[in-house]
């Protein structure tokens, strides 16, 4: 297993792709620039994180066309072969890390005063906190059961002491 750590610029806002058993795929595509001598390359590398339905839909909003963001994972090579029979592959990285970072031109910029890039991690707590939440309706205290305890008469002459 090869693992790798990618920051880059989301090219296109990300999509959800759900499984029959709750669980499903987001699938984004991130840009890196360097700038060599008197050109600019350009890298791109598509990801893909796995994860349950709730988990991904709480990500999702956050994964936007030009936010800057950190990925670590597997580097995978897929292939396939196309309906005229040629063979195709890509890497893709499997994503089990994911955090957001300062710094892009869409968004809040979280970067310090030279250009540095911060990083925020986003757990699905915190997803969950940024959602509106449902009012709770106020729990009513459950009632413990009463136990009657039966009298016994006990002489200080009963005692062994």
């Amino acid at each position: 297993m090869i693992t790798i750590t990618a920051l880059g610029n989301i090219t296109k806002d990300a999509e959800m792709s759900l499984f029959e058993n709750n669980r499903g795929v987001v699938n984004f595509s991130l840009a890196s620039n360097k700038k060599r001598a008197d050109k600019e390359i350009v890298t791109f590398v598509e990801v893909k994180l796995f994860g349950g339905q709730e988990y991904l839909s709480k990500i999702l909003p956050y994964l936007l066309k030009g936010k800057k963001v950190a990925v670590s994972g597997e580097l995978v090579q897929e292939s396939w072969v196309t309906q005229d029979g040629q063979k195709r592959s890509k890497h893709v990285i499997y994503a089990t890390n994911l955090e957001l970072a300062g710094g892009s031109s869409g968004g809040s910029s979280e970067g310090t005063a030279n250009g540095d890039t911060t990083v925020k991690k986003i757990s699905a707590s915190e997803a969950a906190a940024q959602q509106p939440q449902q009012p709770q309706q106020p729990q009513q205290p459950q009632q413990q059961p009463t136990q009657t305890v039966p009298q016994v008469n006990v002489d200080d002459d009963d005692l062994p002491f």
